[in-house]
């Protein structure tokens, strides 16, 4: 007789693309709604591509909680943008 059946889901590390993408999709949105913050505003287009992977997941973190703060996204809404690596503005 065989033992339960157990799965293990594992978690992709985010890559640097990943944390770029989610950056240029908070950009666009914020830009898109009109959100003129100029902590947010600043960012926009600012992180060199050629930065190193840890700079990128700075910028991701300070740009999260800026829009955290400024009550554009939801704790929530923004651990579903980093688990899903993608940004839906509805």
């Amino acid at each position: 007789m065989q033992g339960p059946i157990t799965l293990a889901f594992t978690r992709q590390k985010m890559t640097k693309d990943d944390a770029l993408n989610l950056i240029s999709s908070y950009c666009e949105i914020t830009k898109n709604r009109g959100f003129e913050d100029e902590i947010v505003t600043g960012l926009r287009g600012r992180f060199p591509p050629e930065g190193s992977e840890a700079k990128a997941m700075r910028w991701l973190g300070f740009m999260q909680g800026a829009l955290y703060t400024h009550k554009v996204f939801t704790l929530d809404e923004l651990k579903k943008h980093s688990m899903e690596r993608s940004v839906s503005d509805d």
